[in-house]
C-alpha cells in the first residue's frame, strides 16, 4: 500500500486535508454527545448549531465541495443521534425531518462562509493592488521587498531590483489623451508579467514608474534577463501606440543593504542617470 508522505505535499494541501480529517471527527464526536445527552436527559436535546462548527472551519479552509461533505457528515450524525436517542417519540418522522433540515441549514451556512471568505480575499487583493494595471502597489511593493531582504541575509541568496520609467510618457498624455495613455501602462504590466518568471513582481510606485523585484537573479544573469523584457516591451507597444521605450536602473544585491530606501534610491539613482544620458538603455550595478 502506498504511503502518503506529508512532506512532499505543499501546505496548501496539507491544512484543508488535515481540517477536512479533524472536521468528519468532530461531527462523529458531536453525534456521540447528541446521543448521550438525550438518553442521559431523557428529552431530545437540539445540538444543531453546534454541528456548524466541523462545517463552518471546511468551508473556510478547504472550499465549497468539502464543506458540503462534511454538512452530509453532520446531518448523518445528527439523524443517528435522532434515531437511536429517546425512545417513544411521538412521531418517527422527526429524525428524517431534523436531518433534512439540517443538510440544508449547514449547506447554507457553508455558502455563506465561502462567499464571505472569497469577498475578503478579493479586498485584500485591492489593497495590494494597483487599480488601473493590476501590478502591485506601493504598500505590497515595501512587503515584498521586507520578505526579501530578510531572504538575502538568511539565505544569502542574491536579488535583483529593476526601477524604471516609461520614457516621455507625459507627452503620450497630452498627445494621444489619457485614455490612451492608461492603455499603454496597463499594456506595459501585462507584457513585463508575461516575460519574467513566477516567482517574480512588479509594482507600479507612481505614474508611470515601476519596480520589478527578480529574486535569486545572480549579476550574471541580470542583463540577458532585462535586455529581453526590455525586448518584449519594444516588440509588443511598437505596433500598436509605440515606439515605447523605458529607461531603467538595475542593481543586484549580493547582501542586504540598510534598508528598503537604501535599495530604490541606488535601483532610482541609476535609471536616472540612462534618462541623463539619452533614455531608451539600462543601467547595471552589483551591491556587494
Amino acid at each position: 500500500m502506498a504511503v502518503l508522505k506529508t512532506d512532499n505535499l505543499p501546505k496548501s494541501r496539507i491544512l484543508p486535508l488535515a481540517v477536512i480529517a479533524a472536521a468528519f471527527i468532530l461531527s462523529i464526536g458531536l453525534g456521540y454527545l447528541d446521543w448521550l445527552s438525550d438518553r442521559l436527559a431523557g428529552v431530545d436535546i437540539s445540538f444543531m448549531v453546534f454541528y456548524l462548527i466541523p462545517a463552518g472551519l471546511t468551508a473556510w479552509y478547504a472550499g465549497l465541495k468539502p464543506g458540503i461533505i462534511i454538512s452530509a457528515a453532520a446531518s448523518a450524525a445528527l439523524f443517528s443521534a435522532d434515531i437511536l436517542g429517546v425512545a417513544g417519540r411521538e412521531s418517527r418522522f422527526i429524525p428524517y425531518w431534523n436531518a433534512f433540515a439540517g443538510i440544508i441549514f449547514f449547506s447554507i451556512f457553508v455558502i455563506m462562509i465561502v462567499l464571505i471568505k472569497k469577498e475578503l480575499f478579493m479586498q485584500k487583493q485591492l489593497a495590494q493592488e494597483d487599480f488601473l494595471t493590476k501590478a502591485s502597489n506601493v504598500r505590497a511593493f515595501y512587503n515584498y521587498m521586507k520578505i526579501e531582504m530578510s531572504r538575502i541575509a538568511r539565505y544569502n541568496k542574491p536579488l535583483t531590483l529593476v526601477y524604471l520609467d516609461i520614457d516621455d510618457f507625459k507627452k503620450i498624455n497630452d498627445t494621444l489623451g489619457h485614455q490612451r495613455g492608461d492603455r499603454v501602462l496597463t499594456q506595459f504590466v501585462n507584457i513585463i508579467r508575461s516575460a519574467i518568471r513566477l516567482t517574480d513582481a512588479v509594482a507600479r510606485l507612481g505614474g508611470d514608474e515601476f519596480a520589478i523585484i527578480l529574486p535569486e537573479l545572480p549579476a550574471a544573469s541580470a542583463g540577458a534577463f532585462v535586455a529581453h523584457i526590455k525586448e518584449a516591451v519594444d516588440r509588443e507597444i511598437a505596433g500598436s501606440d509605440g515606439p515605447i521605450t523605458f529607461s531603467a536602473g538595475v542593481v543586484t544585491f549580493e547582501k542586504p543593504p540598510l534598508d528598503i530606501e537604501e535599495m530604490i534610491s541606488l535601483a532610482d539613482n541609476l535609471m536616472y542617470e540612462v534618462k541623463k544620458s539619452g533614455k531608451n538603455n539600462l543601467k547595471f550595478m552589483v551591491y556587494n
